[in-house]
């Protein structure tokens, strides 16, 4: 009976429907499972369907797990913590690749 339950977790996961509806269920569902607390729930909800799967785990990438609690320390830690990483990884990717142009144009100028 174990085994069914594990597999129609799964199920509902990937039956859940592709245009997001669902998707703020299970923001809450995160939210309650994990105990977050109203400071994170809040930057959580800020952020866009896409970027809150990432952090939830539910983006089918990834290391990031849907349940921490039990399994960490700090719950709000970790999902701070994937947050930012998140922002980072965005920052660096808009961000435009001065590198080589600075050190081009001093050779070239010098």
């Amino acid at each position: 009976a174990n085994g069914g339950a594990s597999r129609g977790r799964s199920r509902s996961r990937e039956g859940r429907p592709a245009n997001g509806e669902g998707d703020a269920s299970e923001l809450e569902e995160f939210v309650t499972i994990n105990e977050l607390k109203p400071q994170t729930t809040s930057r959580l909800k800020t952020m866009s369907k896409k970027d809150q799967k990432e952090i939830m785990g539910k983006n089918g990438v990834g290391r990031n797990t849907f349940h921490l609690l039990g399994n960490v320390r700090s719950c709000d830690a970790v999902v701070i913590s994937r947050i930012n990483r998140l922002q980072n990884e965005s920052a660096a990717r808009n961000r435009p690749d001065t590198r080589g142009g600075a050190r081009g144009g001093r050779g070239v100028g010098g």
